[in-house]
Order: C-alpha cells, then sequence, then structure tokens
C-alpha cells in the first residue's frame, strides 16, 4: 500500500478548522443568552414547549397540544427530568418550560437569563383524594386539616418546603374549585381515633417539594409532612407507599389504601369517581421563559 505525505500547512489548517466547529457548536448548546421567543401566555400557540411527564403541567398543557379553536398547535416535549427541559431551554431548543412556580423559581435563581411570565398558567388547591365510600374519613381529615390551619401547622410545614419569596401576591388570585364545598370544622376535642390504628397513605415521589427522597433515602416533602401531621391529629400510626401517579386513584378505590396525597388537583373528571378533602395548600404552574 503506498502512504501519501499530508502536508503540513494542510494538517494546520485541519486543525484550524475543527477547533472552529468544536467551539462554535459548544457555543450554541451552552449559551444561555439566546433571546426569548415567549412574552405572555398568548405566545405559547405554536412554541416547542417543556413539560415534566405526567405531572400537572403535562396534564394542561395538552389544551396546547391539541386546542379547540383556529389556534396553532403547540409541540409538547416531555422529559422525565425537569433538569434537562431547563438545559434545553437554555440551548433554545425549546421556547418554554410549564412547572411549578417553586420549582421556576428555584430554577431562576440559579440562572439569571431564565425568568418566569408574571401571569400565572394555571391556579391549583392540591386536596386528599378517598374513595368515594369515604364519606367518614373525609369528614375527619376535613376537621384535623382545619384545625392545622388554625393552629399554624400548615403554615409552618409550607415555609420549610417553599421559599417565602414565591407566594400568591407575587401572581393574580387563584380560583378556588373547592371554595363551595368548604366546612366549618371548630369541635378540638372530637376524637378521631377508633378500631382502625394505621393510616394508610398513597403518595408518588419525584415532586420536589412535595414528595421527594432526600440524601439519606427518606421520603419527604410539603405532603408527606401534612400526612404525618394529619395521623397525629386523628391519634393514629401511618404507613406511606410510594406507588405510580396512575396507582393512587385505584388504590383508594380499592380500599388498599385509605387516602391519596400527592399534589392531586381535583379535577372534574376525577370528582365523579372520587372524594377529595378541602385543600391544604395552594399550587401554581408557571412559565419558565429565556429573558
Amino acid at each position: 500500500m503506498k502512504l501519501h505525505r499530508i502536508h503540513p500547512s494542510f494538517l494546520f489548517i485541519i486543525c484550524l478548522l475543527c477547533t472552529s466547529l468544536l467551539f462554535s457548536g459548544c457555543g450554541e448548546t451552552a449559551d444561555s443568552t439566546i433571546p426569548g421567543t415567549v412574552f405572555e401566555l398568548s405566545d405559547l400557540p405554536g412554541k416547542r414547549i417543556g413539560v415534566l411527564t405526567g405531572s400537572q403541567g403535562d396534564l394542561y398543557a395538552t389544551d396546547l397540544e391539541l386546542p379547540m379553536g383556529n389556534e396553532e398547535p403547540s409541540v409538547i416535549e416531555r422529559y422525565m427530568s425537569l433538569d434537562t427541559a431547563v438545559e434545553d431551554l437554555q440551548a433554545g431548543i425549546l421556547d418554554c418550560v410549564i412547572m411549578d412556580a417553586v420549582l421556576a423559581d428555584e430554577y431562576c435563581a440559579a440562572d439569571d437569563h431564565l425568568a418566569v411570565l408574571d401571569e400565572a398558567f394555571v391556579w391549583e388547591e392540591y386536596a386528599i383524594c378517598l374513595g368515594p365510600e369515604q364519606t367518614e374519613l373525609r369528614d375527619q381529615l376535613n376537621q384535623a386539616l382545619a384545625i392545622l390551619e388554625e393552629n399554624g401547622t400548615l403554615d409552618e410545614i409550607t415555609s420549610k418546603y417553599i421559599r417565602k419569596e414565591v407566594s400568591m401576591e407575587d401572581f393574580e388570585d387563584p380560583e378556588d374549585p373547592l371554595a363551595d364545598d368548604l366546612t366549618d370544622y371548630s369541635d378540638e376535642s372530637q376524637n378521631f381515633a377508633d378500631e382502625t390504628t394505621v393510616l394508610h397513605v398513597a403518595t408518588t415521589s419525584g415532586y420536589e417539594p412535595y414528595i421527594f427522597y432526600d440524601e439519606s433515602g427518606n421520603l419527604t416533602g410539603l405532603d408527606v409532612d401534612v400526612a404525618y401531621a394529619l395521623a397525629k391529629q386523628l391519634d393514629m400510626e401511618i404507613e406511606i407507599t410510594d406507588m405510580d401517579y396512575a396507582e393512587l386513584f385505584s388504590s383508594v378505590t380499592d380500599g388498599s389504601c385509605q387516602m391519596a396525597i400527592a399534589g392531586i388537583f381535583p379535577s372534574e373528571d376525577l370528582l365523579e369517581t372520587h372524594l377529595f378533602t378541602d385543600s391544604y395548600t395552594t399550587a401554581c404552574q408557571m412559565v419558565l421563559i429565556r429573558k
């Protein structure tokens, strides 16, 4: 085989070209100063939007993916990790990411080139889901929630996991879908505990700061603390089972668990098949954008 000698000057040119291409490519994926394309909610139709698979943001983004009117459909990209979605937003692959307001605030704090729209994408009142026959337990939980709200326990739990800079005053007023169903419970002396001493709770991890595993491998979060506080108020032991989100509702229907708490919004469809307590916290889905 005959080998051809390459002239040194030609090798130098090749090296320059390769170096230029390498650094220009890296600049495109790492440049967080790419101009934003979304400035208000009306800009969302037709945009490429990232969501966490199975999240509430994913649920509501479907309306943008399959619009009822003449609006241009948005392209919804579903991710297993919000970190990956935010990286694609920074790289210009996505136009925005829909996520919980608390998480959006954390990403903004870490990157000055990110921001959230002033207008909330959707407000949610999270409530505890029960089987359709659990009216007695629902009433007991509602009374316990009223006590925990009155004595400041719910506020204490919320401030533990949610930064105070993110508050309802930062955004538009929410609409509470359960407001008409609120009941006044004031008898703190009532003994909730009967022969059932264990409260079986279903939840779904991976939704920080509501339900997640800490560095020690312990299940924790706002929802977990609320569940423990309710069990203590009811004078019951507690057993929490981590399962897929879709299994939550069947678990309370078949009775394997008594209640499900996992950032659940009582949608119209769920209200037709399940009971819900009063809300225990207000959450907000926001749109994370590039400035």
